[in-house]
């Protein structure tokens, strides 16, 4: 019977090596399809491609017995390396703009000048602030404004008054770039308030100091086209690949449907952790430290930015329902179970 064990290990181990010349093969054609995307200018993460891929590997999974989520996620990991590896062969992207005006000076403010260390930050922030990294420099409203990019982080709720105070100060040209988390109410600001010669970039980081302190590497970012020059948004988005992040390209509108549900949502199961004042437990499971960390992240932004994602989301409220009538139902649900137990009082009628 041992012997039979081991002979079937040498099978499987024979299996595995086949796999890594597979891996290895795959590899190589990788590398000759990085070069052709560097020649056509073609960007490495195609969403819809992917996607199609593992529907239907999921399928045929399913088709040899095998678990179509664990084979999803085996091969979400092949993509990602693949990804990684196309970024890699990739020619350094050329980038004739060294300086850039930062308006806020906030968590994610700060995050970015420590993550983009090529270029030089002009920061103006109305708030007193220090200048703590080298690539920085403490600057005047104008002297922000007149460089040919411009990143507004600020608050959501503060981005009118922002467009209004550099509407006059932005040169002919620049591109002009929020990072808020909803994107239908900047955008309608920004093409509304900001004169004609400028170029409009909507962008939704979709990590922030809590999950990207260390490294952007396989981070999401959201980038919607509103104004902006072929050539100038190729460059930027060229320039983000190399930074190996995940480019997700959408509509202001759908990027809030989804968000209302991925991170609105998630904010507020967070808050309502966080109203319960939960704490880690010693008898406690997989799950559960999860939902810890959920709390912790909510915990970490700020009331204003929770309540902007609420109140400039009109998918926002929707989703809030949604939760409070899904809860109240499994709370009859229970309610019904529990008065039909020899004993128990009846609660409800």
């Amino acid at each position: 019977m041992i012997n039979l064990i081991d002979e079937l290990r040498k099978i499987i181990d024979g299996l595995d090596e086949e796999i890594l010349k597979i891996l290895s093969k795959r590899r190589h054609l990788v590398k000759e399809i990085a070069k052709l995307k560097d020649e056509l200018n073609i960007p490495i993460f195609d969403k819809k491609r992917e996607e199609e891929i593992l529907n239907n590997l999921s399928k045929k999974a399913k088709e040899l017995g095998l678990d179509p989520d664990s084979i999803s996620r085996i091969f979400s990991s092949i993509f990602q390396a693949s990804r990684n590896n196309q970024q890699g062969k990739m020619k350094k992207p050329e980038c004739d703009i060294k300086q850039i005006g930062l308006m806020g000076f906030g968590r994610f403010g700060r995050l970015i000048v420590n993550h983009l260390k090529d270029f030089e930050f002009h920061v103006f922030d109305s708030k007193k602030i220090e200048a703590k990294e080298n690539n920085m420099v403490l600057s005047s409203l104008n002297e922000a404004c007149s460089q040919d990019i411009v990143i507004l982080a600020v608050p959501i709720s503060e981005i009118e008054s922002t467009l209004k105070k550099i509407k006059n100060l932005v040169k002919k040209d620049s591109v002009i770039i929020d990072v808020c988390s909803v994107k239908e109410h900047p955008v309608k600001l920004m093409k509304s308030i900001l004169p004609k010669h400028v170029q409009i970039l909507a962008t939704h980081p979709m990590f922030g100091p809590d999950t990207a302190s260390e490294s952007l590497e396989g981070r999401k970012i959201v980038l919607c086209k509103v104004r902006i020059k072929e050539g100038m948004y190729c460059q930027i988005k060229k320039f983000l690949e190399s930074k190996k992040l995940d480019i997700i390209e959408t509509t202001p509108e759908n990027h809030d449907r989804e968000i209302a549900k991925s991170l609105a949502l998630t904010q507020l199961i967070g808050r309502a952790l966080n109203e319960m004042k939960l704490s880690a437990l010693d008898i406690d499971t997989k799950g559960y430290r999860e939902l810890m960390s959920i709390k912790d992240i909510a915990k970490n932004d700020t009331w204003q930015l929770f309540e902007d994602m609420n109140k400039f989301n009109r998918y926002s409220k929707e989703v809030r329902k949604k939760l409070a009538s899904s809860l109240n139902i499994i709370e009859k649900k229970l309610k019904k179970n529990e008065n039909s137990i020899p004993g128990n009082k009846r609660s409800i009628q």
